[in-house]
């Protein structure tokens, strides 16, 4: 996906560097590798002496000292800071600048399922969304990983923050699980956002290293507990692959030390949640089918990430969530103006 973008790289004639240093810029690096396009290095805004350890040993420079050398050149950016884009391309010196909208291959649907999606595959899901901003928000989706990347950055925009959707506001006494709650970022945007006024919250995060990290950044609150163990639709062990980095996964394995539970299972011992939040790679509906019974008959508001999967089950998501309460209302939001941010809000 994305050939033109690669096509255009390839034929471009100043030396290309990517913006950023982090770990999508390096993922952005290894797509370009792929395709046989060569890279003179990375480049920060500001200081370049913050650098992740990487293996390519690529040089990283400043804004600053690119200027010095007074060569022209291009800049490709991975999509985490688009809002970025107009301001590079005001450099003088740059010549062009590339977006990668989803250099991530795991999160990338079938070329076969987009195609049927834009040919007439989201007439089925339509009908279930509440307005017209969220079947635009679908249709962008799709229309992003068919090359019509421009048209999705024209199309979007994001919330102001992934717990004001506009479509509810949060309640006073709140009951929040977050699941996929990582080192707590998410825990702490529903503390800004709900100003302290909650009931509980419960944090599942099987990753050891995140699960640590969480429990150190929460242990002066009231009411929160954290649970070191991943959800599924089965119980039983899991493992985790790309521990400590955002982009960690749990997959099946007879190996595996992470204990998983259904939520099903375990709610009886907590109380009910009136807001649930899903944001795990590759098992948003798994977790799901695990939480059927309590989606039935306790019907919290629901906050998922859609797009962390393969993008082939990112239709299979909304239906089944329409299928097991049709009285939930949905909306499609973007929490950034990323394809992997999108979101569905059940209310």
């Amino acid at each position: 996906m994305f050939k033109q973008i690669y096509k255009e790289l390839c034929n471009c004639e100043y030396p290309i560097y990517i913006w950023g240093n982090g770990s999508m810029a390096h993922v952005v690096y290894k797509k370009l590798q792929d395709e046989g396009i060569s890279v003179a290095g990375y480049f920060v805004n500001v200081n370049a002496q913050w650098q992740e350890q990487h293996d390519d040993l690529l040089p990283c420079l400043t804004l600053q000292q690119l200027r010095e050398q007074e060569r022209p050149f291009a800049v490709v950016m991975g999509h985490g800071h688009i809002e970025l884009m107009a301001k590079i391309q005001q450099e003088a010196l740059v010549k062009s600048v590339y977006v990668i909208p989803n250099p991530y291959d795991y999160y990338l649907p079938d070329r076969e399922v987009v195609s049927q999606a834009l040919a007439g595959g989201l007439e089925e899901v339509y009908p279930y969304l509440a307005d017209q901003e969220s079947r635009d928000n679908l249709w962008a989706y799709f229309a992003v990983h068919s090359d019509r990347y421009q048209e999705f950055y024209q199309k979007v925009r994001k919330l102001e923050g992934m717990f004001y959707p506009d479509v509810w506001q949060l309640r006073e006494a709140e009951v929040y699980y977050d699941v996929g709650a990582w080192n707590g970022d998410t825990v702490r945007e529903f503390l800004a956002a709900s100003k302290g006024n909650y009931k509980a919250i419960e944090a599942f995060e099987p990753d050891p290293d995140a699960s640590k990290v969480l429990r150190q950044s929460v242990r002066d609150l009231k009411n929160i507990h954290c649970q070191q163990m991943g959800l599924a639709s089965t119980a039983g062990k899991m493992q985790i692959q790309g521990s400590g980095t955002q982009s960690a996964f749990m997959e099946s394995t007879d190996k595996g030390s992470i204990p998983v539970e259904r939520l099903d299972d375990i709610v009886g011992e907590l109380l009910p949640p009136t807001l649930l939040k899903i944001g795990v790679p590759r098992l948003t509906l798994d977790i799901l089918q695990g939480a059927e019974k309590l989606i039935r008959k306790v019907k919290p508001r629901l906050i998922i990430s859609i797009a962390w999967g393969t993008g082939n089950d990112l239709l299979d998501t909304i239906k089944w969530v329409q299928r097991t309460n049709p009285e939930y209302q949905l909306a499609l939001r973007y929490r950034l103006l990323m394809p992997t941010q999108l979101w569905l809000y059940a209310y």
